[in-house]
């Protein structure tokens, strides 16, 4: 057995939440972070693994994904805490909560803050994994980095790809969709 973890030290407690939970979930694995990462088909060193758990930073999705995986747990659950962490550590830097919701909005600069919001709620994805996700060349980065700078608008379907690429699923009851008409 290796040494004892350092204890987690972070003022973010939605990262308090994930960095424990990882190492409660490695813990009632009884697995090693070697080990852990040998269940990961050695896609994330031990030493990666080790860092998310630590406490030090938010780390990046595919790492929480893959570490939940390897201890059995589900992946929505990993998400979840992840979107949880990132959020807290934007809103920290922004008053999440001042955008309308996306089918009261009345004008471009509203829905701009409104997608903006989305996005910092649902963990500020990095750009290229949202790129990734919405199929290359549907969501660029660029764009969405415009959108989020307030300098540009998306398209129709762009819009209608941005809750989905952001990790937010419900897009029926609260998606950019039911304010694209106007």
């Amino acid at each position: 057995m290796g040494r004892p973890e350092k204890p987690i030290a972070t003022l973010n407690l939605g990262l308090l939440a994930l960095a424990g939970w990882l190492r409660e979930i490695r813990t009632n694995a009884q697995l090693t972070y070697v080990e852990l990462a040998a269940r990961t088909g050695n896609a994330y060193s031990a030493t990666t693994l080790q860092r998310a758990a630590s406490g030090k930073g938010v780390p990046r999705l595919s790492v929480v994904e893959a570490y939940a995986v390897a201890c059995g747990q589900p992946l929505e659950q990993a998400r979840r805490r992840w979107r949880h962490a990132r959020a807290v550590e934007h809103s920290a830097a922004l008053a999440l909560g001042s955008a309308p919701r996306p089918r009261l909005v009345e004008n471009a600069a509203e829905l701009r803050a409104a997608l903006r919001e989305m996005y910092h709620r649902a963990g500020a994805m990095p750009l290229r994994e949202m790129e990734r996700r919405a199929g290359l060349g549907r969501l660029p980065r660029s764009t969405m980095r415009r959108v989020l700078d307030g300098t540009t608008m998306l398209s129709k379907d762009q819009m209608l790809r941005f809750p989905l690429a952001a990790g937010q699923l419900d897009t029926g009851t609260d998606g950019p969709g039911g304010s694209s008409h106007r």
